[in-house]
């Protein structure tokens, strides 16, 4: 038999080692006496309460500082355009330049809130000590009085949300790279429609009319406007214009798209310019996410809570209103997916941002398709030691989108059969779905 020794260190492994440690004699008494067990027990409670007091303040300090600030978006609209246009490395600079700009003045203006040091400290101690007790009554801050190091990873997670830097759970990355490109979009829609059915904004601006409060649309489709929409309430405002206003026990309001919608199945001439004449809304501002997942309770307690979560869930999903019709998005998707194989391959596309989740999921390896693009790219242009070839190739690897037929490059295209075994599992799940009587099979 050949020597194993060579086989030794290849391969590591990972082991957890499990121990009780076990409290006795006067150290078990001082717990005791101090109640060192059930004081931990109701920290443990009281950390979501206060983590929830913290995150509200911290929407107010967004809310405070931005709602009536007064900044210049044309220098940045115009770096936008001019990259759109010539897709340089100039215009890049120039576009990254106006966005660092914009992200500093958002910053400032949000430093100079009261309690702004507050809430990026360290530890939320004078946070909790001073600032919320004037907000909340609330007991469970009195658990963290002496023990606001609780907080010190949340905080400098919080601390994130005000960053400079253009990372994409920040404030300023959300409102400069996030929503500012959607408005400029939408300026454009606005005036696509104004020029092709201006009949619709005028039923649009008429239904909206108690809603708006005497806000005309042409000035919401201006420049200058987009200072109103930095905060949760000014989004919430545009994004009811577009897509309208509908609350449990009220009028429904319509908003512009769903006028437009009506107007393309009317004219049918206009069946393809559905994209041109539909507005995108906005993103929620940041901590603001949660809103939109009322059917999820904060933490699920028991087996019947979760199961009624989900039943809850499946009927939202399966009764989604939309445009006035009730529409079940599983038996959609199922549809949708039914025939993937048989779809156009290259009028279907990825974003790029999902491309290393899609290869570890497919693959097991998170630049597996990034390889083969690369590869590709070598091939379509050439040794890429020539400059010209270079830049070819980086260009084309740094692509926003990639059509389905440029990642189905195995043999066996996974990623349709992927796809394909979505349809599958919904069908299944349609198949089983929920009842009242024996909850979730």
């Amino acid at each position: 038999m050949k020597d194993l020794k060579q086989f030794i260190g290849i391969y590591p492994v990972s082991k957890t080692l499990r121990f009780e440690l076990k409290p006795i004699g006067k150290t078990l008494d001082w717990i005791r006496e101090r109640n060192v067990v059930e004081k931990d027990e109701r920290k443990s409670q009281d950390y979501p309460i206060v983590k929830q007091h913290i995150d509200e303040y911290h929407k107010v300090c967004i809310s405070e500082s931005l709602k009536n600030v007064c900044f210049d978006w044309k220098p940045l609209k115009e770096a936008i355009e001019e990259h759109h246009k010539l897709k340089s490395d100039e215009s890049k600079k120039q576009l990254e330049t106006e966005q660092t700009n914009m992200r500093k003045q958002i910053v400032l203006a949000i430093k100079r809130f009261k309690h702004y040091p507050e809430l990026t400290a360290a530890t939320p101690k004078d946070l909790i000590q001073n600032v919320l007790p004037e907000i909340t009554n609330d007991s469970s801050l009195n658990s963290f009085n002496r023990f606001a190091s609780y907080f010190k990873g949340f905080q400098e997670n919080r601390k994130n949300i005000y960053s400079l830097d253009a990372i994409s759970t920040g404030v300023p990355f959300r409102l400069v790279h996030d929503n500012f490109p959607k408005f400029l979009s939408n300026i454009d829609i606005y005036e696509n429609i104004k020029s092709t059915a201006p009949e619709t904004l005028d039923l649009a601006a008429k239904e909206l009319q108690p809603f708006l409060e005497g806000v005309m649309l042409d000035d919401i489709f201006s420049l200058d406007f987009y200072n109103s929409l930095l905060t949760q309430d000014g989004i919430d405002f545009f994004n009811r214009v577009i897509g309208g206003v509908s609350e449990e026990g009220k009028q429904k309001f319509r908003g512009i798209n769903e006028f437009t919608n009506l107007y393309r199945q009317q004219h049918p001439e206009l069946s393809a310019n559905k994209k041109a004449m539909t507005m995108i809304p906005l993103f929620k501002q940041i901590l603001s996410e949660r809103e939109t997942l009322s059917y999820i309770p904060k933490q699920i307690e028991n087996e019947n809570e979760l199961t009624e979560t989900i039943k809850q869930f499946y009927s939202h999903i399966t009764n989604f209103e939309r445009n006035g019709k009730t529409i079940n998005i599983l038996n959609e998707l199922v549809r949708l997916l039914g025939q993937v194989t048989s779809y156009n391959q290259d009028r279907i596309f990825v974003s790029s941002k999902y491309i290393t989740d899609i290869s570890q999921k497919l693959y097991g390896r998170w630049n597996a398709i990034n390889d083969y693009l690369y590869e590709r790219a070598v091939e379509m242009f050439g040794d890429v030691s020539v400059a010209k070839n270079k830049k070819l190739v980086d260009n084309y690897i740094d692509k926003d989108v990639y059509s389905a037929s440029e990642l189905g490059f195995d043999e066996n295209n996974i990623l349709a059969l992927s796809i394909q075994s979505c349809r599958k599992l919904l069908a299944v799940l349609m198949a089983t779905g929920f009842n009242s009587a024996n909850g979730a099979k």
